[in-house]
């Protein structure tokens, strides 16, 4: 990840950044405005971002030059260092500076676990009990919720639920974001007909989740909320594994079928239930998000959930899936996303979790 800084002025070596015991210069510019990466929101909401009256900073949290000059240099300074920002040059005007090296070995990773809720008032008590049961440290943990287009109170149930969210984890973000989606009554959401428009919807979800909830953590763990039993160690689990992108194996019971079918390799004619036994990671061309761990720099680098069907061109799509034709959507179009990347995606065969009954 890159952040990009045009100066509107010189400034004098006394006032130029020090931190990390190395220097930064910058050169005369007309105007300045800065390039963030994904989820890199460089000061809290204030009244020069782009902002709705009830929401939180859109788009992924660029601000304006008039603001940015109203903040001392020295801010910057410890923005860049919040950032885990190392390696500073200048050159044509442009500050540059690099992201720093990975954590020292044995040191613990800070995680941010996100969840989208929609219609989730009755597994919100028992999603909150899972995460205050599991093994990682509170000073280590972060925690995303995005509630959208709920029937059932899920908004009001969440508030209720925060203070014990914010017991558990050392920051909590909670957005509220409709997008005027519902299935008709009595219509199950894996109908052929609303696949497209449903799925493109939940993509958004999760990318806006993403944006607004992602800052200075190394990996990103997506844990849906009906996802009712997991180990009480799957972060360190999961981490063990030291991959990229690793989706373990959902299912409804355990030894039973696979239930999340996003995840598949072989153009999707092999699941995770057909690669049982293994005892070891398996290469998967797409995957799911019912529960999914990714890298966070894979986020920051442009891995999204694409809200359109992607990768048309790309030799590992399926000839047509039903329902869009040709192209994958939301977590099956992140997976083909990351491999054009360059990421491997995986799978666990072996390791289940379980999923709430329909």
């Amino acid at each position: 990840m890159k952040q990009k800084l045009h100066a509107r002025r010189h400034f004098a070596p006394a006032e130029v950044p020090d931190f990390d015991g190395q220097r930064a210069a910058m050169c005369d510019a007309k105007e300045m405005h800065q390039d963030v990466g994904i989820g890199e929101k460089a000061w809290p909401s204030g009244a020069y971002q782009d902002t709705r009256p009830g929401e939180m900073v859109r788009g992924i949290g660029l601000k304006s030059a008039k603001a940015l000059f109203k903040k001392p240099l020295v801010v910057l300074a410890r923005r860049l260092h919040h950032l885990k920002m190392t390696q500073v040059s200048a050159y044509g005007g442009i500050l540059v500076a690099e992201s720093a090296a990975k954590p020292s070995p044995g040191a613990t990773p800070n995680v941010l676990i996100v969840t989208p809720l929609k219609d989730a008032r009755h597994h919100l008590h028992r999603y909150v009990e899972n995460l205050e049961a599991i093994e990682y440290p509170r000073q280590y943990l972060s925690i995303g919720l995005l509630e959208s287009d709920s029937r059932d109170d899920t908004w009001a149930a969440l508030e209720g639920l925060l203070p014990r969210l914010q017991a558990r984890c050392r920051r909590v973000t909670v957005i509220k974001r409709d997008f005027n989606f519902r299935l008709p009554p009595g219509v199950p959401r894996w109908t052929t007909a609303f696949q497209r428009v449903r799925r493109s919807v939940l993509a958004r979800s999760r990318n806006q989740l993403l944006f607004r909830s992602l800052q200075d953590e190394d990996w990103v763990l997506w844990l849906d909320v009906d996802v009712v039993s997991y180990p009480k160690g799957l972060i360190r689990q999961l981490l063990a594994f030291e991959l990229d992108i690793l989706h373990p194996h959902c299912v409804q019971t355990p030894g039973g079928p696979t239930f999340d079918r996003n995840g598949w390799a072989d153009h999707g004619r092999k699941l995770l239930e057909d690669f049982r036994g293994a005892n070891e990671p398996v290469r998967l061309d797409a995957v799911g998000a019912t529960i999914l761990l990714v890298k966070a720099d894979c986020h920051r680098d442009g891995l999204i959930f694409p809200p359109f069907p992607y990768g048309r061109p790309s030799e590992l799509i399926r000839p047509a899936n039903g329902f869009c034709g040709a192209g994958e959507i939301e977590s099956e179009g992140l997976g083909v996303l990351a491999q054009d990347m360059g990421y491997q995606c995986w799978g666990l065969p072996d390791f289940e979790v379980l999923h709430a009954p329909d």
